[in-house]
C-alpha cells in the first residue's frame, strides 16, 4: 500500500520571471542567458530557497515554514541575476541607444512588475557597471571636495579626498548599486559586481520584501525591437533590360509607409544600384506587420513587374557611414 504526500500543499511560489522582446515572433530571446550571482546562490542555499530556470528567466519558491523566516531578514536584502547574451546584434535591434562600454541595464522589483521604469527596458534603465576596485576620474579635481560613495541605502561606506584619478575600494562591499557624491551632489550612480561576464547586458535585482505576499509575484522584462530606416538597392542582372517607373507599396490596402523616388548610386561592390529607402523608420521583426512590392515597368515592351520584397533581419541592421544612424540594407537582383 503506498501513501501519497501532496507537496504543494508545503511548497511556496514566490515569483516568475521571465524576458521578451518583440523582435522575435514568440518574443523567446534567443541566445539569452539569466543566471544568478556566486554571492546569490550561498544566499539562496542558506534560505532553503528553490530556484529553477526557464527559457529566458526563472521561478523562485520555498516551503511554507522557510518563507517565515524570509519575513525575519532586514530590508534591503536582495537576490541578484546577471543577464547575458551570445548575440553581438542585441543592441542593434532593440529599441534604446547602443550601450557604451560597461554599460547595462539595471531592472529592480522596485520598478514593478516590469522591473524597468517605463513599459519596455529604455535608456532611463542605464547605469555604469565596474568592479569592486576601480579609479574614477574626476574632470575637476582641484575644489578640494570630499568624495563619499553610498549604497542602496544611502549609507555612507567609503569617504576619501578628491583626486583626479580617485582610487575607489568596495572589496569588502556586498555587490550592488551604490553612487559617488562631491560633498552634497550626486555625481555618479554604478553597479558593482566581483567580476563582470563577457556579454553582460542586464542586472536584476530581486528584492526579498517585494515576494512577501500571499500570491506568487509576476515579473515580465520587456524589450522592444527597434525602428530603423529600411533601404533597398536594385541591381540590374540583365544588361538588355531597362526599368522604369520603379516603387515600392505596401502588400496591404491602408498601409501608409511612404518610400523615397528612386535614386541611382554606386554602392560597396563598384555596381550601379537604384536605391529607395522609406521616409520615416519601421520596425524591424521576425514577424514584422509591414510587407512591400516592387513595381516597376521594363522600358522595351512596358511589362509590368512586381516582385514581393523581404523584410530585413537584424543582421541587416548597420550604421550608415553618412548619417551615423542605424539602418536596414538591403540587396536583391532584379
Amino acid at each position: 500500500m503506498y501513501s501519497t504526500i501532496d507537496i504543494t500543499m508545503r511548497y511556496a511560489k514566490l515569483c516568475t520571471l521571465v524576458l521578451q522582446h518583440d523582435y522575435f515572433k514568440d518574443t523567446e530571446i534567443k541566445r539569452l542567458s539569466v543566471e544568478p550571482t556566486t554571492q546569490t546562490k550561498f544566499f539562496m542555499r542558506n534560505l532553503n530557497l528553490i530556484y529553477r530556470s526557464l527559457d529566458n528567466g526563472f521561478t523562485l519558491g520555498c516551503l511554507e515554514k522557510d518563507k517565515k523566516k524570509l519575513r525575519t531578514l532586514k530590508k534591503g536584502e536582495k537576490l541578484t541575476f546577471l543577464v547575458t547574451t551570445t548575440d553581438g546584434y542585441f543592441d542593434n535591434f532593440t529599441n534604446y541607444p547602443v550601450r557604451k562600454m560597461n554599460e547595462i541595464s539595471y531592472l529592480t522589483t522596485k520598478n514593478g512588475a516590469g522591473l524597468s521604469k517605463k513599459e519596455t527596458v529604455s535608456i532611463e534603465d542605464r547605469m555604469v557597471c565596474f568592479t569592486n576596485k576601480f579609479v574614477y576620474n574626476f574632470s575637476n579635481f582641484n575644489d578640494n571636495k570630499t568624495v563619499l560613495v553610498k549604497n542602496n541605502n544611502v549609507e555612507v561606506v567609503s569617504e576619501m579626498p578628491k583626486q583626479a584619478r580617485t582610487p575607489i575600494n568596495l572589496a569588502n562591499e556586498e555587490e550592488g548599486r551604490f553612487s559617488i557624491h562631491e560633498g552634497d551632489s550626486e555625481v555618479q550612480v554604478f553597479y558593482t559586481l566581483q567580476h563582470i561576464p563577457r556579454g553582460l547586458i542586464a542586472v536584476i535585482d530581486v528584492f526579498i520584501e517585494d515576494l512577501l505576499s500571499d500570491e506568487e509575484r509576476q515579473y515580465t522584462v520587456f524589450f522592444e525591437s527597434r525602428k530603423v530606416i529600411w533601404a533597398y538597392y536594385f541591381v540590374n542582372y540583365k544588361d538588355n533590360v531597362v526599368y522604369e517607373k520603379i516603387s515600392i507599396e505596401p502588400l496591404r490596402k491602408g498601409d501608409k509607409v511612404p518610400f523615397s523616388t528612386p535614386e541611382v548610386v554606386t554602392i560597396h561592390t563598384g555596381q550601379s544600384a537604384i536605391k529607395i529607402v522609406s521616409e520615416k523608420p519601421i520596425k524591424v521583426q521576425e514577424n514584422a506587420e509591414n510587407r512591400f512590392q516592387l513595381k516597376a515597368l521594363k522600358k522595351n515592351t512596358q511589362e509590368r513587374t512586381t516582385l514581393q520584397l523581404p523584410i530585413p533581419s537584424f543582421k541587416e541592421i548597420v550604421v550608415d557611414k553618412e548619417s551615423r544612424q542605424l539602418i536596414a540594407k538591403m540587396f536583391l537582383k532584379i
